[in-house]
């Protein structure tokens, strides 16, 4: 299993009896409502390599959850709302349904995870983090933070379409983009959706499936990967690192492209 690129679970949250009620906006109306988070603003109907409107701000959940309650969720412009990188490191309930439900292979910050190491939390990587989706929001292309491993985990109620291209064919997709559109996916990193075809025509290995409600994707060290979200749907995310040959080998390979780039990490000050 964790010698795959990617791969999910059916039927997660019916096999561990996961408590999905705590997971749901109507929760967090009555726990956070005044928590604030991170909305972007984005086209529904992207697909394409070029850089697309991605605007930020940061609102309440409260007034993030009444606008996707909303009829008409599209602005005059036909773009939408998409709630992301939402911090729900401290909310008790949420991280003690978690912990209870995982083993410690997949847990974050667990005797197995080799982020248990790190001197500081540091968001969207040792910390769950969680999105709120509306029909179109999508996750542009992108690995995860030093190709740590990753867990998502879809409490539904409706599904996304993900896509994947492992890490031994990542450069194919880097440099036919490059040769293409004279785009660095690196650099570009999440402002990006890429077109299947695209990939098939130039034999680049892509692995596309659905995650539906109560499943659960893991992906690999260095797994490229892109989501669209058919309907409504609240995801729970983590990074976590194993001992392994792959997973140190791809870090330090990321790394070394962080250093040409010149990448800054945002560290959370809370200590770990």
């Amino acid at each position: 299993m964790l010698s795959q690129d990617v791969f999910v679970i059916k039927n997660f949250e019916n096999a561990t009896k996961f408590n999905k009620s705590i997971f749901m906006p109507e929760h967090f109306i009555r726990d956070h409502p005044n928590d604030m988070i991170d909305v972007i603003t984005q086209d529904p109907e992207v697909q394409t390599f070029n850089r697309t409107k991605n605007d930020k701000e940061r609102i309440s959940l409260n007034e993030y959850l009444k606008y996707r309650n909303k009829e008409g969720i599209k602005d005059e412009n036909g773009h939408i709302k998409f709630g992301v990188n939402i911090d729900i490191g401290d909310w008790k309930s949420q991280i003690d349904e978690l912990v209870a439900k995982f083993p410690d292979e997949f847990l974050f910050c667990s005797v197995k995870d080799s982020l248990q190491y790190v001197r500081r939390h540091v968001m969207g990587m040792t910390k769950p983090q969680m999105y709120i989706k509306v029909k179109g929001s999508w996750t542009g292309g992108h690995e995860e933070n030093l190709r740590y491993r990753a867990i998502n985990l879809n409490h539904g109620p409706d599904s996304s379409r993900w896509s994947c291209v492992g890490s031994k064919d990542w450069d194919k997709l880097r440099v036919k983009v490059m040769e293409t559109y004279k785009i660095d996916i690196i650099e570009k990193e999440g402002l990006w959706y890429a077109d299947i075809d695209f990939c098939l025509s130039n034999q680049i290995p892509v692995t596309t499936f659905n995650q539906n409600q109560g499943e659960l994707v893991m992906l690999g060290p260095g797994c490229e990967h892109w989501v669209r979200g058919f309907g409504k749907a609240v995801q729970t995310a983590w990074n976590f690192g194993t001992f392994d040959k792959w997973q140190v080998s791809e870090s330090f390979k990321r790394m070394d492209i962080n250093t040409k780039i010149n990448f800054r990490v945002s560290i959370h000050e809370s200590n770990i």
